[in-house]
């Protein structure tokens, strides 16, 4: 019988120039078809909108949005917050609209698989075997489902760090002393997760304290160490966060409306989580992490590493599931704010299973490996044409070059409006008087205002919460100008 015998670097070869036409096939799909503006989309390319504008007038980024969202002044760029999207749009700011959000998702996707392969490689993983993971982490799970459906820059930024993340992690769990390069590089990357999502710090936050409790427990010390490390780290994030959290804070101040969904936290049916392993899952496990958590589990007990990390997989599976009275928990600071929990919890069930596999002692583990790659890119051409019943589902426009028109995106959303405006609802829904604002601005009692044109865009000044003698800075043609209320603004 004969065996074919096909080399480490022809392997990789295959992979690398099957997951380099992928992309670009993906890429060309969406400059012909347009960018599918499904669920979150249409808020976050308002969020890019206001970076963009601001770049493009040769200005710093502003905490509120004037650009997007029928510029009524939400501060929906300052609460999430939108710092690490600055240099993703600063470098692609000038494409169209529409080639730049595809260069951001592209420039996303490249660097996850980057970041991913560094970190592998520089943990003493094989060469081989990081780059056949590093693929799999980048072409299935959320990072996919980023790529092919919703936009969601946020915590997809942070996504791109899991691995260093995993690592920085397990390091300080298992501190035997105060290691300063861990506690800088802790806290570094805690800092990416503030600049990016705010909620996405709680979820990482909760997770590194649910997995010390297990470690002391397992483990029946107390590693003070651990606590001093994360102590340390934790000070310094939060001294070099501190623009972000006075910004928060700031705005928290002005007394805005709760957010969409607070207070009411649900979560995924314990066997979903098993029984929909689509190559792109975002709450449950892709059929790469399934399979690999599978396979994994064959050592649990015997291998330390490997019992390690599928325990920290489990404590995430239990997170996004109903095992845990969320109904109950919902109501806690910070915790009321997570909505469905596989949203927070659930987009970093893959890395993990992935990992464990890298500790087995398997002999034809790169070809295990090899074989998953070409499987994951292959499903990406199949996973398109479930995005056409979804998209058909879910009424979904697409965004092209030729049909971008003012006010095409402007959205009106129940995010950061003051509390007058909202009371204390939490649900999905904005006011019939201040959707006649946005549309139909008037001030000072003057139903018809005539509005400016400048760049093919209109100006105009609208705001909710406006005091008597307050100044307002506007840009006109880089001008600065300032205007002095004297007899305020009114809803009609």
């Amino acid at each position: 019988m004969l065996k074919l015998k096909i080399s480490p670097r022809t392997r990789i070869s295959i992979v690398g120039v099957m997951a380099i036409l992928l992309t670009l096939m993906v890429v060309i799909v969406d400059l012909r078809r347009g960018i599918p503006m499904i669920w979150d989309t249409w808020f976050h390319i308002g969020r890019v909108i206001d970076i963009r504008e601001a770049f493009k007038a040769h200005r710093v980024p502003t905490w509120i949005n004037f650009s997007s969202y029928y510029g009524m002044g939400q501060a929906i760029n300052g609460m999430y917050p939108d710092i690490t999207l600055w240099p993703l749009i600063f470098i692609t700011n000038s494409f169209s609209l529409v080639n730049q959000v595809i260069a951001i998702k592209v420039l996303i996707l490249g660097g996850t698989f980057l970041i991913s392969y560094i970190s592998l490689v520089n943990h003493k993983f094989k060469k081989e075997s990081s780059f056949y993971v590093a693929i799999l982490y980048t072409f299935s799970g959320y990072s996919l489902y980023q790529f092919l459906y919703e936009l969601q820059p946020g915590a997809i930024i942070i996504y791109i760090f899991t691995f260093p993340l995993i690592f920085s992690i397990e390091e300080v769990l298992y501190a035997k002393s105060i290691e300063k390069k861990l506690i800088i590089k802790l806290s570094l990357l805690f800092g990416v997760v503030l600049y990016s999502h705010l909620l996405s710090a709680a979820v990482i936050a909760c997770l590194i304290f649910i997995l010390w409790f297990i470690r002391t427990i397992v483990g029946q010390e107390l590693n003070y160490f651990s606590i001093l490390n994360l102590f340390f780290a934790s000070l310094l994030a939060f001294l070099y966060s501190m623009p972000i959290l006075y910004r928060v804070y700031v705005i928290s101040k002005s007394k805005i409306a709760p957010p969409y969904g607070k207070g009411v936290v649900d979560s995924e049916n314990l066997i979903d989580i098993f029984t929909n392993p689509q190559i792109y899952a975002r709450v449950s496990l892709s059929f790469v992490a399934l399979i690999l958590f599978i396979i994994s589990i064959h050592y649990f007990g015997k291998e330390k590493e490997i019992t390690k990390l599928l325990i920290a997989e489990m404590v995430i599976i239990i997170l996004c599931s109903n095992l845990i009275p969320w109904n109950i928990l919902g109501k806690l600071p910070l915790i009321n704010m997570f909505q469905f929990t596989p949203w927070r919890f659930g987009i970093y069930l893959s890395a993990l299973p992935m990992l464990a596999f890298l500790h087995t002692r398997l002999k034809n583990k790169n070809m295990i490996l090899c074989v998953l790659a070409i499987l994951s890119l292959v499903a990406v051409p199949e996973a398109f044409k479930q995005n056409n019943a979804v998209f058909k589902s879910s009424q979904c426009s697409f965004l092209k070059n030729n049909a971008v028109k003012e006010n095409d995106l402007n959205i009106i959303i129940r995010d950061y409006l003051p509390a007058k405006v909202i009371g204390n609802s939490t649900e999905n829904a904005v006011p019939s008087f201040y959707k006649k604002q946005a549309l139909y601005p008037a001030m000072n009692g003057v139903k018809n205002i005539k509005l400016q044109r400048v760049n093919q865009r209109y100006v105009w000044v609208k705001t909710m919460a406006v005091k008597q003698g307050a100044k307002i800075q506007c840009f006109y043609n880089l001008t600065l100008i300032i205007w002095k209320i004297t007899k305020g603004f009114r809803l009609n």
